[in-house]
């Protein structure tokens, strides 16, 4: 076996550099050393007068201890921030944390095992203070090597903080943007609150899908001569919406049918029928008459639950991408259903509570939640005869960002911002669109959020979050 050395005959670069890095050790030296010594700070000195660039920190929740996204988060954008400093900008970061709202909310209640309507608000809130306190000082985000003004942060639970909120918000109050009205929104049961937008994520999930008949009483022969004791048909995934029905929605300029299927005379988009007669396995419709959906307008079917009345209404929105062209109105859960609803002066109906249970309103179905309905209200139309079919599909839908279940669109009054009132939508985009900032564009995503619908839903609803100065007075707001 050869033992020589070669290591010596080797011309290697010499360094006083050790083996080993041993970051752990080396690190602590170094952040204290920039403490020490003030780096940031001198380095934010020496660029005084020069161009700014500030970087907006979009904070992270103080509701836990700090991960690989905000570390990720934090690194990059230190770097930016660095990198400027060194290009000669006048750089200062001041970084903060967002100790309100539905993820401190949510975190806390898991700590506590409780659900919020199991203690006292009050109580509730100052516990949500120290909970947010606490990760403040966990999340310890200095030992990233990160630069900023780590002595003056900047807090949600601030009193200045939340003075400046409740300032913006009297001012937009007084200029008439608030209002409290009535109106369904995106609504977790699981955390028993609103949601924003933002805060919906779509995800796959299993829902029944059914084909319900809406026997006519009138109208409809006047349509559709020779159609005596047609229904209509209409198709959903949500079975639990119907005891709200309220109306059935058709298309103004598309054809509508009464075809034979399942022995019985339906009605059914004409563009449609061959494919909903496959669904339900029957052969090839007969058509028994055609006519367009604005001649449908005004007819009446009855709810196959409650034998109410339900009228044929028009609607852009209805598409035959799927189902039979026909789709059924509950204004208390949907955004166009609710718009259709303003417009012919429907109920705006919603039986359910904040845990996603149906109230007394809905009758026989009261307590039960909703995601348990769908069977009862099923069996309960198919013994009367209204069910066609109903089988699972999975499909995408809308779940809560924070627990990851289910979400439900529910009419709840709350407290809105009308952006279309006094032009303030058209002012935040053309500010949105003033340079200088980066990206070009303005902020981002910000643009597309203004340009959609006519409201935002103010966030009182969140038990921990900075309280709205709202009265329920009729006196003190607008009412729809």
């Amino acid at each position: 076996m050869d033992t020589h050395d070669y290591k010596g005959t080797l011309n290697l670069p010499r360094t006083s550099f050790p083996m080993k890095a041993s970051l752990s050790l080396r690190e602590p030296e170094l952040l204290a050393f920039w403490e020490r010594e003030r780096v940031y700070e001198k380095a934010l000195a020496n660029r005084k007068g020069g161009r700014p660039f500030i970087l907006h920190d979009g904070p992270p929740y103080a509701n836990g201890d700090i991960h690989m996204g905000h570390a990720l988060n934090k690194l990059l954008k230190d770097m930016v921030v660095k990198y400027k400093t060194m290009r000669g900008f006048y750089s200062p970061f001041v970084p903060g944390w967002d100790c309100h709202g539905l993820p401190v909310e949510h975190q806390l209640m898991k700590e506590l095992k409780v659900r919020k309507h199991q203690i006292d608000r009050a109580r509730f809130r100052e516990k949500a203070r120290d909970y947010a306190l606490r990760f403040v000082d966990v999340q310890q985000f200095k030992r990233l090597g990160i630069f900023g003004d780590w002595e003056r942060p900047y807090l949600t639970l601030d009193p200045a903080y939340q003075a400046a909120i409740i300032g913006c918000f009297g001012r937009m109050y007084l200029d008439g943007y608030v209002y409290r009205g009535m109106k369904p929104i995106h609504w977790c049961p699981a955390c028993e609150t609103a949601l924003a937008e933002a805060e919906v994520e779509y995800d796959d999930h299993t829902s029944p899908s059914v084909y319900v008949a809406f026997e006519a009483v009138s109208g409809i022969e006047k349509a559709l001569p020779g159609a005596r004791g047609a229904s209509l048909l209409i198709w959903t995934t949500t079975p639990w919406t119907l005891p709200a029905n309220r109306a059935v929605a058709v298309r103004p300029e598309f054809e509508y049918a009464a075809v034979r299927m399942k022995g019985r005379l339906l009605v059914v988009a004409r563009e449609l029928a061959g494919r909903v007669a496959d669904e339900l396995g029957e052969p090839a419709p007969e058509v028994m008459g055609v006519c367009r959906g604005r001649d449908l307008e005004g007819a009446v079917a009855a709810h196959p639950l409650t034998g109410d009345g339900s009228p044929v209404v028009l609607s852009n929105h209805v598409t035959l991408e799927q189902g039979t062209g026909l789709v059924h109105i509950a204004p208390g859960h949907g955004d166009e259903d609710y718009q259709i609803g303003l417009k012919y002066g429907l109920e705006i109906f919603a039986p359910v509570d904040g845990r996603g249970a149906f109230t007394k309103a809905a009758g026989r179905f009261a307590g039960m939640r909703v995601e348990e309905a769908n069977r009862p209200i099923v069996d309960e139309l198919r013994g009367s005869g209204a069910l066609l079919l109903s089988r699972e599909i999975a499909h995408s839908y809308p779940h809560c960002w924070r627990c990851r279940r289910p979400v439900i669109f529910r009419a709840t009054e709350q407290w809105f911002i009308g952006v279309d009132r006094r032009d303030l939508r058209r002012r935040a985009l053309e500010e949105a669109e003033k340079p200088p900032g980066s990206p070009s564009g303005g902020a981002a995503g910000s643009p597309a959020c203004w340009s959609r619908g006519p409201t935002g839903a103010s966030r009182a609803s969140a038990t921990g979050g900075c309280r709205s100065p709202c009265s329920t007075a009729p006196a003190a707001a607008s009412r729809f």
